[in-house]
């Protein structure tokens, strides 16, 4: 599920490219570490335990792997 969603988010990008919700590093994560994250998010805000998993999962990564902010070219 984990992959799934992080792929899904990835070939959304390259098909309506746009600002991304979260950039992971560039050699990406593996299950483990994307499980580690989302755990470490549940602790620490275990008032959204009831809400859906994608918004736990996308909620999580956008914290852990903000996008840096690209400057404007001018």
């Amino acid at each position: 599920y984990l992959s799934g969603f992080t792929d899904s988010h990835s070939v959304e990008q390259m098909a309506k490219p746009r600002r991304p919700l979260y950039c992971l590093p560039e050699k990406g994560l593996e299950n483990g570490q994307l499980a580690r994250v989302l755990v470490e998010y549940l602790k620490k805000n275990p008032e959204h335990l009831e809400m859906s998993a994608r918004i736990h999962i996308a909620s999580a990564l956008t914290q852990t792997y903000p996008c840096k902010k690209q400057k404007d070219p001018k």
